[in-house]
């Protein structure tokens, strides 16, 4: 008796336990593979909409610092006046300004904002890009001077476009895309950028209030 007992307390697993064990193992296996997968993918649309996050606030810091130093320059014209060096519509946005941070030789510059959108299109392949090159001191500033260079600061989005504020009329105006007053520059300037399927408030409304009005 004493025999037969350790010889069944030894004879080890079955063909079916093993089975089953190998069956239970696949599948804990499965699970932890799906759940690392899932943790994968979540790190890489959070890490995606975070670079996408600081990509839009740094083109706002740049924006805005740009906009808020356009100086209202006069150039000559062929009428033997002169004429404010800045010219806006919706989609694009030609003036003089320093450009602190790019350039270590100071003066000032031509600068061009312009959206390149995907509207037509309906998907995120718009652009924003600054476009300067710099401007010649004296009597000479309707003159530039080296290749311009140019910049992407925003990209990603299905729709852009700029807009503009007189607050100084006796009753204010509403927004207008077109800059139509060629003697002074506007008081505000608004920027809002579009996604393709994403609500109004994932929107970007960008509004500048120039310093040199």
């Amino acid at each position: 008796m004493m025999v037969s007992r350790r010889i069944n307390a030894c004879r080890g697993f079955t063909l079916v336990e093993l089975l089953v064990a190998l069956t239970i193992m696949a599948v804990v296996l499965g699970l932890l593979t799906n759940s690392m997968r899932f943790s994968l993918k979540t790190a890489d649309v959070v890490e995606s909409n975070i670079s996408a996050i600081a990509s839009m606030h740094q083109a706002q810091r740049a924006v805005r610092r740009q906009l808020q130093m356009a100086a209202p320059v006069r150039r000559a014209n062929s009428d033997d006046g002169d004429e404010l060096e800045f010219a806006a519509t919706q989609k694009e946005m030609q003036f003089v300004a320093p450009l602190p941070g790019l350039t270590a030789g100071g003066g000032l510059y031509r600068i061009t904002l312009r959206v390149e959108d995907d509207a037509m299109l309906g998907g995120n392949g718009g652009k924003l890009i600054m476009t300067f090159r710099s401007s010649l001191d004296g009597p000479e500033l309707q003159q530039s001077s080296g290749e311009p260079k140019e910049i992407v600061l925003l990209a990603g989005f299905s729709d852009a476009s700029f807009s503009y504020l007189d607050t100084r009329q006796v009753a204010p105006s509403e927004w207008t895309n077109d800059w139509q007053y060629g003697d002074r520059l506007p008081d505000l300037v608004r920027l809002r950028v579009d996604y393709a399927g994403s609500p109004d408030d994932k929107a970007l409304d960008l509004v500048v209030a120039i310093k040199a009005t």
